[in-house]
């Protein structure tokens, strides 16, 4: 009966053991169910934050485009005006100017008496 009686003991001592055991499982399986529920909230704040700039992203990329487009634009009237200029420069008429300037810088150069002269003289002639 002792025997059994030590037993009987040694195995309510292993049970309240596994029981105090299963007690603290149990509180570390609540501890690591909330730990995952926050790490669930985390990620879909993630989720969501991660959505809001993809949707930026995909505003900016239309804006790019749009600039682009813009950029084309103004690069094709750059190349017809430059076609222009080159037209101009290239022409008789701004060839004949360009020697008439020369000429009259050398006749009469910039900031001279001369110059400053025939310039009241020219606006006396022109005033009506």
């Amino acid at each position: 009966i002792g025997s059994l009686e030590a037993r009987l003991r040694e195995r309510e001592l292993h049970l309240s053991t596994l029981e105090e055991t299963i007690r603290s499982h149990e509180g570390k399986l609540r501890e690591r169910e909330t730990q995952i529920g926050s790490l669930e909230a985390r990620l879909r704040e993630r989720e969501l934050h991660l959505s809001t700039l993809e949707e930026t992203i995909r505003s900016h990329e239309g804006e790019l485009r749009e600039r682009e487009t813009q950029i084309g634009s103004l690069e094709a009237r750059l190349r017809e005006r430059e076609a222009t200029l080159d037209h101009i420069y290239n022409s008789h008429g701004w060839k004949a100017l360009l020697t008439y300037y020369r000429a009259r810088d050398r006749v009469l150069p910039v900031e001279t008496k001369r110059r400053k002269l025939m310039k009241k003289v020219f606006s006396i002639l022109t005033k009506k």
